[in-house]
Formats: C-alpha cells, structure tokens, sequence
C-alpha cells in the first residue's frame, strides 16, 4: 500500500507540487509497521507520521490519534515510538482527535505534566476544556481562579501537575 504511496509522491515531486497526505488506510498502515518496523525503515516510519498526516479532525489524523493514545497508555509497544514520544507527537496534533487522549493522560500521574504541557499548546480543545478545568479542580485545587487554565493559587495546570 505504501509503494503505491510512494510511487505518488514522486510523480507529484516531478510536477513541483508536494505530496498528498497519508489517507486513513495509509496512516493505519504506517502505524502497524511502526509496532514492529522493518529494518531501516523506522525514521522513513516515523516520519510519515509525524509529517504526512493532516492535523486536525482529519480521518487520518483520528487514525493516527488512537493508535498514539495506545503506545502512550502502554497498551500496544512499539521500538520506535516510546510512551514518551507518543505523547508528544500527540501535543504536535493542533486539536481534534488528539484532545480525549491527552485529556485522559492528564489522570495517569506519571504522564499527567506532560499532557498538561502539549494540551496548553494546542488551540482547538473544544468540549474538552470543561473537562480540562474539572480535572483542574479535582486534582490541583478545591478553588480555581476566574482565569482559565489557572489555580485559585495563580499557577497553572501544568504546574500542578508537575512530575513529584
């Protein structure tokens, strides 16, 4: 499937234009591979999904979101994407299917600074944000402040929830 990909992408570098990004199809197909890469191929893998899937509400980008929520909540493995990257490729997602993931990581203690800090950068939560602020309260304050994304104390929610 991605040799028909590929094929694309050099007849469209052919023309000056760049190449299309991976259809949902592709996207899963690249994130199987990266569970266990074939050798050699594991940046190429890698890069594809960092960089060739539309951000975003993109069918793709759904794809491409649950499969990162997966490897960072530890129920699927792979030797190129720790929990660690996943969670950061995650935060690089703009909005859109990222979100329930980070948002859900944000209750794992151990991750939970992490996802504060890649939600703060992304502008299109959406319905999550009420989520975020009661999280917020439950887990850093009895009392938030009038101000969004602060404690009633003036910090934020990535610092509350700071690695201990």
């Amino acid at each position: 499937m991605l040799d028909t990909y590929f094929e694309q992408e050099t007849e469209r570098k052919t023309q000056g234009i760049p190449p299309l990004p991976l259809n949902p199809d592709e996207t899963a197909e690249v994130c199987r591979l990266l569970e266990n890469p074939p050798s050699g191929k594991e940046y190429l893998l890698i890069g594809l999904l960092k960089n060739r899937v539309a951000p975003g509400v993109d069918p793709a980008a759904k794809v491409k979101a649950e499969w990162l929520a997966k490897v960072a909540k530890g129920k699927i493995a792979s030797p190129v994407v720790p929990k660690a990257e996943a969670l950061f490729i995650l935060g690089t997602m703009l909005g859109g299917y990222n979100v329930g993931p980070l948002i859900s990581l944000l209750e794992d203690r151990a991750q939970a600074h992490d996802a504060a800090q890649a939600l703060k950068n992304v502008t299109l939560v959406y319905g999550g944000f009420d989520t975020i602020v009661e999280l917020a309260k439950k887990m850093c304050s009895p009392r938030m402040s009038s101000s969004p994304g602060r404690m009633a104390n003036g910090s934020s929610l990535s610092r509350c929830c700071r690695k201990r």
